[in-house]
């Protein structure tokens, strides 16, 4: 095939699309709420980028724009004008433009760009939350028994220099990381980095459950939710499939969270003591 473009393959450009059009959307975000017009250059420096406001009053969007292109021209150098021309719509004109699509971006739906990014960090709070009582109750009740009568219990309150501790650099065995305050931990997070096995974890050892419902098929529905949010949270993160989600969705998302973390608040709380 004669190389007569200035482009790679067309998957090359799909992906170039996909970044493009997260960086403007990106910038339509910022330039709604999040930036003070009126401090915009101080904005910019604190962000590590140069102040091109010039004065003439350009947007706020023409401005962030502009400070993005230029840092992206000085550290593609002589590469940069190349990098343009991949972009661009015109590089494969007879190629369905998918990239956007798989940016959740695209360039009329800024908007689902923020809910999408949110919903990903949402996500990421809940399994945060699940991993701070699971080293909550590591620590606290190791043995993970059942407590005597409740009149005979002390509630205990996790100190969050606990819950929060970050490892230690250890050097036997090389490049190990090390928790002093909850040593058990060390393994004990490797085994539960993902959902299925850290809710497996907590129920077998702590007997917690981590999705609510009143009956057992509420709670298979509710799993089932469970499952297909963390599918799309994977299709957003690496953009296997456009994924529009609408504000209700996102809300929808919220509550069950909220339900799942006092679900799982009030049974440490009955079965362990522990006020998480």
């Amino acid at each position: 095939m004669p190389d007569d473009s200035v482009t790679d393959g067309k998957l090359a450009w799909i992906g170039l699309r996909q970044m493009q059009s997260l960086r403007d959307a990106l910038v339509w975000s910022l330039a709604g709420y999040a930036v003070d017009q009126a401090a915009i250059g101080d904005w910019l420096q604190q962000q590590g980028l140069d102040n091109v406001l010039t004065g003439g009053g350009p947007s706020l969007i023409a401005v962030i724009h502009s400070a993005i292109h230029d840092r992206r021209k000085s550290l593609l150098g002589a590469d940069a004008d190349t990098a343009i021309q991949r972009e661009r719509r015109a590089a494969h004109p007879d190629t369905e433009d998918v990239g956007a699509d798989r940016g959740g971006a695209r360039w009329a739906l800024a908007a689902n760009f923020c809910i999408t990014s949110a919903f990903l960090r949402l996500l990421g709070a809940w399994e945060q939350y699940e991993l701070d009582v699971l080293k909550a109750l590591v620590h606290y009740r190791p043995t993970g028994e059942a407590l005597g009568p409740p009149a005979e219990r002390m509630l205990i309150e996790p100190d969050l220099a606990v819950v929060h501790e970050e490892p230690v650099p250890d050097t036997s065995p090389p490049d190990e990381r090390t928790y002093v305050l909850t040593p058990q931990w060390t393994q004990i997070r490797k085994k539960v980095k993902y959902n299925d096995k850290r809710r497996k974890y907590l129920l077998d050892h702590f007997q917690i459950e981590t999705i609510p419902g009143a009956d057992a098929e509420t709670k298979n529905e509710n799993d089932e939710w469970r499952n297909r949010w963390y599918e799309q949270r994977n299709r957003i993160a690496h953009g296997r499939a456009n994924v529009t989600m609408t504000l209700s969705e996102y809300v929808n998302a919220d509550v069950f969270i909220y339900r799942s973390v006092i679900f799982v608040a009030e049974q440490c709380r009955e079965k362990h003591s522990l006020l998480v």
